[in-house]
């Protein structure tokens, strides 16, 4: 039977890199949700949260790139997060297109995503469609 490893203190919860990469795109953030004061969603609530398109594992190369941001009130980026997923990314890119067309990118999306799932554009006007009935 192996042994645990043992540790004589505390891991990290974030290295030093990680660190300054979010205290730079904190800034960034804030003046995104400044711009955006309405969440772009429900376009009821206040704005409180930065949503990312893309997170995850691909967070660290994303986290500052405004073409990958939707800036939302709380119970919509609940709403986001529990989409499935086979909906999920079309339904973000229709929000990001509609709501901040110029920072808009198909682009910039695949790039990041490094292939995978594919949203075309049908995808994106078949959420668009149903954005009004999703946030209420």
């Amino acid at each position: 039977m192996k042994r645990p490893l043992h540790r004589g203190k505390r891991l990290k919860p974030e290295s030093k890199k990680r660190r300054a990469a979010r205290i730079v795109a904190e800034s960034v953030r804030q003046a995104f949700k400044f711009e955006f004061p309405v969440c772009m969603a429900c376009r009821k609530r206040a704005t409180t949260d930065c949503h990312e398109i893309v997170g995850a594992g691909m967070r660290q190369r994303t986290m500052a790139q405004r073409e990958l941001w939707i800036a939302c009130c709380r119970p919509c980026h609940a709403v986001l997060q529990g989409l499935p997923q086979s909906v999920k990314h079309a339904t973000e890119l229709a929000i990001k297109a509609e709501r901040d067309p110029d920072w808009f990118s198909m682009t910039v999306f695949r790039a990041a995503k490094g292939g995978g799932e594919v949203v075309d554009e049908f995808d994106i006007e078949l959420a668009a469609c149903r954005l009004a009935e999703l946030f209420r």
